[in-house]
C-alpha cells in the first residue's frame, strides 16, 4: 500500500475499518501497512449502548462504554447475581422471614473460619463454586443480620 495514499487517510481522521472499505482491503492489512509505516489513526471512542463520543466520559480500559452505561450494565448484572443467589438460598429471611427487598438481604457465615479467604471475587466465580459458599450461609434481613452480630 502506497504510504502517501495512507498518510491521506489518516490525516482526514478516517479508521482502520473506514480505510480498509475505501482501499478493498482488510482491516488488518491496513493495520499491518499503517504499522510498518508507523502511522495511527486517531480513535474516537463511541460508546456502543448510547453513543456517547466524549472521550472525558469513558473510562480507560477495555470497554467500549462510556462511564453512565458501564456503571447500569455491571449494577444490572450484579442484581441478577444476586437475585439467583437469594432465589437459591429460598427468597426470605431464615430467621424472620422478611422478602419484601432484596437489597436488604444479607448472607451471613455462621462459622466464619469456613468462609473462603478470595470471597470478595465472587462475582467473577461460576454459579456452581458460589452455590458451595451459599452452602456455608444463612439469608437474613439486615435487621436479623445485625442483630446476630451485636449479641442480641
Amino acid at each position: 500500500m502506497d504510504k502517501e495514499r495512507l498518510l491521506e487517510f489518516v490525516k482526514s481522521g478516517h479508521s482502520q475499518y473506514q480505510i480498509a472499505r475505501l482501499v478493498g482491503k482488510a482491516q488488518t492489512t491496513v493495520r499491518y501497512w499503517l504499522c510498518k509505516y508507523q502511522l495511527r489513526t486517531a480513535r474516537i471512542p463511541r460508546c456502543t449502548r448510547c453513543g456517547e463520543a466524549d472521550p472525558a466520559k469513558f473510562t480507560p480500559g477495555r470497554y467500549n462504554d462510556c462511564r453512565r452505561c458501564r456503571n447500569r450494565f455491571q449494577t444490572a448484572r450484579f442484581q441478577r447475581y444476586k437475585r439467583k443467589a437469594v432465589e437459591y438460598k429460598g427468597g426470605c429471611c431464615e430467621v424472620c422471614g422478611y422478602k419484601k427487598c432484596m437489597a436488604a438481604l444479607d448472607f451471613h457465615h455462621p462459622d466464619p473460619s469456613q468462609k473462603d479467604p478470595n470471597w470478595r471475587l465472587m462475582r467473577n466465580w461460576t454459579f456452581e463454586r458460589v452455590k458451595n459458599e451459599l452452602d456455608k450461609c444463612l439469608l437474613l434481613c439486615r435487621n436479623c443480620h445485625a442483630e446476630i452480630h451485636y449479641g442480641a
